[in-house]
Parts: structure tokens; sequence; C-alpha cells
């Protein structure tokens, strides 16, 4: 085999391996409340968790009203021991009625994400 073309090869065998790696983002798995969820009373705080690790000081969401008023929300921080689960705490009680969670997620290696849900309050 000539020197050049183990070269192509095994560049091309490095690109195959880290590829994947390479488009990493954390996508939401879950949340608290629920993505079309209704609840019967203002939450305590939201809770999101994503598919790997998120940078908390990176990291956050903001909550809407139906006329697009913000809720007050505390900084964001990470579960004890778990940093794919994002706890934003509710400052004060929500009323009720529909609400947006926009959030945004920055994983350890940067690659940044977002996205957006509804929830409702009876």
């Amino acid at each position: 085999m000539p020197p050049s073309w183990r070269f192509s090869a095994t560049l091309a065998l490095i690109g195959a391996m880290t590829a994947g790696s390479a488009q990493a983002h954390a996508r939401l798995l879950s949340a608290s409340p629920a993505p079309g969820g209704v609840v019967k009373a203002s939450p305590a705080q939201i809770d999101l968790r994503f598919s790997e690790g998120v940078l908390v000081k990176l990291s956050g969401a903001a909550v809407t009203d139906g006329a697009g008023r913000a809720a007050p929300l505390g900084p964001p921080r990470a579960a004890p021991g778990d940093d794919r689960h994002l706890i934003l705490p509710i400052k004060q009680p929500l009323p009720a009625g529909a609400y947006t969670v926009a959030w945004h997620a920055v994983a350890a290696d940067t690659h940044r994400s977002a996205g957006q849900y509804n929830f409702s309050i009876r």
C-alpha cells in the first residue's frame, strides 16, 4: 500500500469515528410541568432533564404567560449530582392560565440547543 493511501484511510477512519460526537447537543428528554400538561396549582419550579450534562451558568429558561409577561424565576441550578437535570425556581405563584417555557441549554461540549413547550394551570 502506498503511504499516501494509508494516510487518507487513517484520516477517513478518524473522521468517521468522531463525526457523531461532534454533532452532540443536549436534547430535552422530559420536563415538569410536562409539555402540553395541565396542572392544578402553580408549580414551585420548572424541571428540565436533558440527554447529557449542561453548563448551568450558560443554560436557562424563560416562562411567559399568554400575554407575553415573564414569570419571575430564580437562578438555574443543577440537581445534586446530576448535571443533566436543570432546576429553575419560580419566585411567585403563577395564576391560572396558559404558559410557555422557552429553554436553552449549553452542553459540556459547548454545543447550544433550544426549544419551547406549553403547559397550563387550571
